[in-house]
C-alpha cells in the first residue's frame, strides 16, 4: 500500500520502510542514509534479495527436506 501510493513523498516511504523492517532485511538498508533518493535504492536491494524465485525455490525444499527427516 505504501510504495504505490502516488500521493505519499519518497522520503516517507523510506521511513515507513525502515521502521518495519527487522533481522536481515533491516541489516541490507541500515546503512543508507534517510534521503528521499535511498527509498528507491533500498526498494529495489530488498527486491532484488527477497523475489529471488530460485532463492525462494531452494529454500522450500530444504524446509521440505528437513521435515521429511524429521
Amino acid at each position: 500500500m505504501i510504495h504505490e501510493n502516488d500521493s505519499l513523498p519518497e522520503i516517507r516511504k523510506f521511513h515507513y520502510l525502515k521502521s518495519y523492517l527487522a533481522g536481515e532485511a533491516e541489516r541490507l538498508v541500515s546503512n543508507l542514509p534517510m534521503t528521499a533518493n535511498n527509498y528507491t535504492i533500498a526498494w529495489k536491494l530488498l527486491v532484488e534479495r527477497y523475489e529471488n524465485k530460485r532463492l525462494i525455490a531452494a529454500s522450500h525444499s530444504t524446509a521440505v527436506w528437513i521435515e521429511t527427516v524429521a
